[in-house]
């Protein structure tokens, strides 16, 4: 039991990590592009997952390794926390008119796809005898990890930076109100407040599923290894299809002030620099320009 809470308080520490990264690379990414910090959180999530399957034990460096892994952890979740909001609103700005709710869809799809990697690579290792997993085995996966970074850069690299973001920035710069951060809780601290809980019910949901499961299923209940990993993979399955078919219901009011940006993340992910006169959120229709408020 000791052993099973100690990982899970490892896996926790990525979570503590994410409003940390959300804040600081939405408050960067308005100020140096979307393209320059997705470049730099996929590099540290790719770099950071890669080097947990190069760790030594604790039998080779003693404490050290566990508060190595740690430290991993937390980098993951630093990038996680700068990458969703931000995929999502370079996705959305680079969305066209009427589909801008689909077009962010494609972040959140990520998330199922990934599992399925993940759990169909874990799936093949988990086939070896368990003594050659536990001893390397378990080192695939992470290693293999960085030939998709290596995918993502080039991607990333090859991608334009927002037009909107490009737009924007030709504008003289407003009034500056200090944070955009300090700026979105005061004026909008409800709207943040509902979408940070209306991302808990999801997320604790997933979490349980694909985290917690897998200990319960195997260790109470008895279940194969084997038998997990396939009913992971055809949630998973389930997750992607329902996940690009809700945009279809979808209402992209994506409007203007920085409050929306800052919706975008559960973490609360970026705003731009505030003017003094603080504008309203109002309904835009699909068609409708999709305003955004970078700072310089």
């Amino acid at each position: 039991m000791a052993g099973t809470m100690a990982a899970f308080a490892t896996y926790a520490v990525g979570f503590f990590a994410r409003p940390v990264g959300g804040v600081v690379f939405a408050h960067y990414g308005d100020r140096l592009g979307r393209k320059a910090m997705l470049v730099l959180t996929l590099v540290m999530m790719g770099l950071a997952t890669f080097l947990i399957g190069l760790l030594p034990s604790y039998e080779q460096i003693g404490i050290a390794a566990p508060l190595l892994l740690v430290t991993l952890r937390f980098v993951q979740g630093l990038g996680v926390g700068g990458e969703w909001g931000g995929a999502v609103l370079m996705a959305v700005e680079h969305g066209h008119s009427g589909r801008r709710g689909f077009y962010g869809s494609w972040a959140q799809a990520g998330v199922p796809v990934g599992l399925l990697l993940a759990t169909g690579v874990f799936a093949l290792c988990a086939r070896m005898p368990e003594s050659q997993f536990l001893a390397w085995g378990w080192r695939i996966p992470f290693l293999a990890g960085i030939a998709l970074t290596g995918i993502g850069l080039f991607i990333r690299l090859s991608v334009q930076e927002s037009p909107l973001f490009a737009a924007e920035q030709r504008k003289p710069a407003p009034i500056s109100e200090g944070l955009p951060i300090a700026h979105v809780w005061r004026a909008y601290r409800k709207n943040v407040l509902l979408a940070i809980g209306a991302r808990f019910g999801e997320n604790i949901s997933f979490y349980v599923l694909t985290v917690f499961l897998l200990t319960y299923a195997t260790g109470v209940v008895g279940l194969a290894n084997q038998d997990v990993f396939h009913a992971i993979l055809l949630a998973s399955g389930v997750t992607l299809i329902s996940v690009w078919l809700a945009p279809e219901t979808y209402r992209s009011d994506l409007t203007q002030s920085p409050a929306p940006q800052a919706l975008e993340s559960s973490e609360v992910r970026g705003t731009g620099t505030c003017s003094r006169e603080p504008r309203r959120a109002t309904t835009q229709p699909d068609d409708a320009p999709l305003a955004i408020s970078p700072g310089k």
